[in-house]
């Protein structure tokens, strides 16, 4: 998977980049898949949304709408925090950001923002907080939304390996 926007980034892996592999290990890949409309690649996907789900009750979920007339605390420990932002402002969200860096561990101070707004989060940072006995946080989950042909190319290697 290269990302759409900033492909290779400064071309390093991890700690030092955003790659978790050499981009050397392209010629082995069966598939190059691009997240996000890059004209460079034929294969794509892009990231759809769902309702809010609370991180009290998983039962609970809440949709865009629900969020729109109110500012709300915007929260993401993951390595491109900037995509889930656009992501919330594409909704009509008015967002205040708070940027941890990748991994993050979260304490329960991290998230204590002295006042009542709703605070986002990612899913993936989510999992992290769900112990935490602050009220009013929510989570997006993401599904990836394969494009057609890559949604056929997929299909035709799987039918292949199992003939």
């Amino acid at each position: 998977v290269v990302d759409g926007e900033r492909e290779f980034g400064n071309g390093w892996c991890l700690p030092s980049g955003p790659l978790r592999e050499p981009v050397s290990r392209l010629h082995q890949a069966d598939i190059i898949v691009s997240n996000g409309e890059n004209p460079s690649y034929v294969y794509k996907y892009t990231l759809g949304y769902n309702d809010f789900v609370s991180l009290d009750n998983n039962y609970i979920k809440r949709s865009q709408k629900d969020f729109e007339d109110q500012e709300i605390h915007a929260v993401a420990g993951i390595g491109y925090p900037d995509r889930f932002f656009a992501a919330l402002q594409d909704m009509g969200l008015h967002i205040i950001t708070h940027v941890f860096s990748d991994h993050h561990a979260f304490k329960e101070t991290d998230l204590e923002f002295n006042d009542n707004l709703p605070i986002i989060m990612t899913e993936k940072d989510a999992v992290k907080c769900r112990q935490f006995k602050i009220k009013n946080m929510w989570y997006l989950p993401v599904v990836a939304v394969p494009g057609k042909l890559l949604d056929k190319r997929i299909s035709d290697l799987l039918e292949e390996a199992i003939n």
